[in-house]
């Protein structure tokens, strides 16, 4: 307990908070915001607020309920001229008369306040500046809420519990502290307020504990929940948590939206979800309703703080280096806003928000909006591996296949997300139910893979081709081979899946990943003879990839002869295909690369036929077995 708030316990004690007639105050609400604004501001500040002459004082609230009751406070405390009460941004002509009764006031020494939960948004600019003491009003501590039942009830609680006061409205604390309940009956009936107020339990998640194959996700999300646990045990404050803002980054389907319910469950914190499509859908679309729904889920969640803030597909706010003169007329305000209200909601003193963002494309992101004090940590969430997937299947089949080894299976079903897992469950499911028997590890495998039509011919071309691109990443050094495979994904006949690092800061580090780019081409040319169709004939084909990282080097990275910026990689493939001087400029140093990945594939032949065998075996090689196999290769190539 503060040594103010000793003092004010001991005029209860005095009887100094009793009514003429020498019993206790009517209702909690007169006097609850008197002993907040006591223990905030002292004696001696009780005395200034009383008597000082041409004052100004601006207050900040702990939320806007608590906004009246302070004012009235205030108010109860001396004589004021004027004042300014606001749980909500104000006209431009209700400021102007604001600041005008404000500088009068002043001027003639009298005396005026203002009281807002966000007095720097909220109250006029002039009145914010011209204050003589800002004050800020925290929630009520436990030795607050004790001091005002014993004022109420006569009788000391015992045990307040920690946190008790942030955890309810201003009316639900003062209907909790009644006149003619012992103080026992005070606290329980405010500990059972809160408890109702805890957000239910969402059953169809695990919690973060129980989460697989999301790697450094899983550590981010297990760090937070312990801090919180901190929190709430009074060992460390809210402004101490570790990443109360984050940026989830990875592809669709890797489950950022479970893994924040799977958050939000195992902190026991409401979980408020948005997106910009909702900003839309939720009301007209101008500009003025956007930017209410903006403040609407900021102010909800602030209202049931400590909550969690999930932006989903945050990528859809576009960054302003993108934006075209008539995009960014609209937009604009839009995306100040959002990160001035951001920043607020993540370095508020008092906001006890998590903010968790989510994104496909963390590269289009404007950087304004993943800058210290906004969403600076940014956590990679991943393609499970095969542990990662193995615990997601056995997650997923519950009861189903109980006691099976499904390495296989995980093998199988590595790089591919926990979304698609979770369908390969329900199609093996749905052929035992259809078979009328107990699910079976064939029905799993032929969810996972199903049995492949190709001919001998055109499975032997697509396995030269997929350890070619393998053998040419590891040999390189442009990435880590996480899995090769030739199940068919779609209109995909096999992938290799590298580790998430970037294309590389100089044009040595691109022409690299566009040797492994055609390095499959290459393969079956060395292997086979002559190439086939498979490096092109998609926007994401290797050729096309080529093609691009080509153009970076020439018209956007200012690595070639000129260093003038024409385009980024979207609008790469565009401006080339639009210029055929710049598509021969492209060409010339895709014929030198491929040059170069057709000798590679010449000098690790045998490196690349014996992948490409044991792919057709196995259908799958993980990265333990691929890495097997490259023991004998060449030493890595310095280009």
């Amino acid at each position: 307990m503060s040594t103010e708030q000793a003092s004010i316990l001991e005029d209860i004690v005095d009887g100094q908070y009793e009514d003429d007639d020498g019993g206790s105050r009517e209702h909690a609400g007169l006097i609850l915001p008197r002993v907040m604004l006591e223990a905030a501001v002292g004696k001696p500040g009780m005395k200034e607020l009383a008597e000082r002459q041409g004052f100004c004082v601006v207050v900040h609230a702990p939320s806007a309920d608590f906004v009246a009751p302070i004012s009235k406070a205030i108010r109860k405390a001396g004589d004021w001229a004027f004042s300014c009460t606001q749980t909500k941004r104000r006209k431009l002509t209700d400021d102007d008369q604001a600041v005008e009764h404000t500088t009068v006031a002043l001027a003639r020494g009298r005396r005026v306040f203002g009281v807002s939960q966000h007095p720097m948004e909220f109250l006029p600019r002039a009145l914010v500046s011209a204050a003589d003491m800002s004050l800020r009003v925290p929630h009520p501590s436990p030795e607050i809420i004790a001091i005002v039942i014993k004022s109420i009830t006569g009788d000391l609680p015992i045990d307040v519990p920690h946190n008790l006061g942030q955890g309810l409205s201003f009316e639900e604390l003062v209907a909790g502290i009644r006149k003619g309940s012992t103080a026992a009956e005070c606290v329980r009936r405010l500990t059972a307020g809160k408890a109702a107020r805890a957000p239910e339990v969402d059953h169809d998640v695990p919690g973060v504990e129980d989460i697989h194959g999301m790697g450094e996700a899983r550590d981010w999300a297990i760090e937070l929940t312990q801090d919180i646990a901190d929190w709430r045990a009074g060992t460390i404050s809210f402004r101490d948590i570790g990443s109360p803002a984050a940026l989830l980054a990875g592809p669709p389907g890797v489950g950022k939206t479970t893994l924040l319910r799977s958050l939000a469950k195992s902190c026991g914190l409401p979980l408020f979800t948005t997106s910009v499509g909702e900003w839309f859908s939720a009301g007209p679309g101008y500009l003025d309703s956007v930017i209410k729904q903006i403040d609407k889920i900021f102010s909800d969640a602030r209202e049931a703080a400590p909550a969690i803030i999930f932006l989903d597909e945050v990528d859809a706010i576009p960054s302003r280096l993108r934006l075209d003169s008539r995009n960014a007329d609209w937009w604009t305000p839009v995306v100040t806003h959002f990160l001035t209200t951001l920043e607020r909601a993540v370095t508020g003193l008092d906001e006890r928000l998590i903010v968790v963002a989510a994104t496909n494309h963390a590269e289009v992101l404007d950087p304004a909006m993943i800058r210290e004090g906004r969403l600076s940590r940014i956590v990679t969430v991943r393609p499970p591996d095969d542990v990662g997937m193995r615990g997601i299947l056995r997650q997923h089949l519950g009861d189903d296949l109980s006691g099976e080894d499904l390495s296989d299976a995980a093998r199988l079903g590595a790089g591919n997300t926990g979304a698609t897992a979770v369908g390969w469950v329900r199609q093996a499911r749905r052929t035992a139910r259809l078979a009328g028997r107990p699910m079976t590890m064939e029905d799993l495998m032929g969810a996972i893979a199903p049995a492949d039509t190709r001919t001998g011919k055109d499975l032997w071309r697509t396995a030269l081709h997929e350890a070619g691109h393998a053998v040419a990443a590891h040999v390189l050094d442009v990435g880590h081979v996480e899995v090769v495979t030739l199940v068919r994904r779609g209109d995909i006949g096999g992938f290799v899946k590298l580790d998430g690092r970037d294309l590389g800061s100089t044009r040595d580090d691109i022409e690299g990943n566009v040797v492994q780019c055609l390095a499959g081409r290459a393969a079956e040319e060395i292997l086979l003879g002559e190439p086939g169709s498979g490096a092109g004939g998609a926007a994401y084909s290797d050729l096309a990839r080529a093609t691009g990282y080509v153009g970076l080097v020439h018209f956007g990275a200012g690595l070639g002869d000129e260093m003038v910026f024409r385009a980024d990689m979207d609008n790469m493939p565009a401006l080339i295909a639009s210029d055929p001087k710049l598509a021969k400029i492209v060409d010339r140093d895709l014929q030198r690369l491929y040059a170069e990945a057709l000798q590679l594939m010449s000098t690790h032949s045998e490196t690349v036929r014996s992948l490409a065998e044991e792919l057709v075996e196995k259908r799958q090689v993980g990265a333990e077995r691929f890495l097997e196999i490259m023991r004998h290769r060449t030493p890595v190539s310095s280009r």
